[in-house]
């Protein structure tokens, strides 16, 4: 099972999604540090850069 939590930035995404995935035993993805990972920059720069959509 997958699952996908989505909503306005601020909202409290990853901090239910961590503490769920404890609970249930699962593992935890953060998708904005993922893409920092690869892109070897952050969102933010990424947003300033490119925009956001």
């Amino acid at each position: 099972m997958k699952i996908f939590l989505i909503g306005f930035m601020g909202s409290g995404k990853s901090t239910l999604a961590k503490k769920l995935a404890n609970r249930i035993n699962y593992s935890f993805l953060d998708l904005d540090e993922e893409i920092e990972r690869i892109e070897k920059r952050s969102v933010a720069e990424i947003f300033e850069k490119e925009g956001e959509s």
